[in-house]
């Protein structure tokens, strides 16, 4: 069962939490991660570790657009995560994404998994080869 947790900057961004059995806390992410409602990501994800969690999952398979504050707030939620001792997860979404996961070296050590709709990225390493096109990104 999905509730509404939280909505950044005029609603340009949308986070759904949806609670799953073992402590899993999976955060389905829509719209905008930007510098203005980056924030809210990491509110989420410190307020879940902080009412003890046991694993979050970003999903960001609904994302329309990321800047580099929106990858900053994912490396802030991974960080308050290992903080808290709590497992942390990743659903990258569109190819674009996980080629910056990759190039940055983010996509380090995390755990992907799979979106709402059931689309695989895998649980293993990013994919190595170059991905075409950028307009998802910021």
């Amino acid at each position: 069962m999905a509730r509404l947790l939280g909505t950044g900057m005029g609603s340009r961004l949308r986070i759904d939490l949806r609670q799953e059995g073992g402590g899993t806390s999976t955060l389905l992410v829509t719209g905008e991660l930007d510098l203005a409602t980056a924030p809210t990501l990491e509110g989420a994800v410190t307020r879940l570790c902080g009412d003890g969690a046991r694993r979050v999952v970003i999903d960001l398979s609904r994302l329309e657009f990321i800047d580099a504050s929106g990858l900053h707030a994912v490396s802030a939620a991974r960080e308050s995560c290992q903080r808290s001792a709590c497992e942390f997860g990743l659903v990258p979404g569109r190819s674009q994404l996980r080629r910056l996961l990759r190039m940055s070296g983010m996509g380090d050590g995390i755990a992907f998994g799979e979106s709402q709709g059931g689309e695989s990225y895998g649980s293993g390493p990013l994919p190595t080869e170059d991905l075409a096109g950028d307009s998802y990104l910021g």
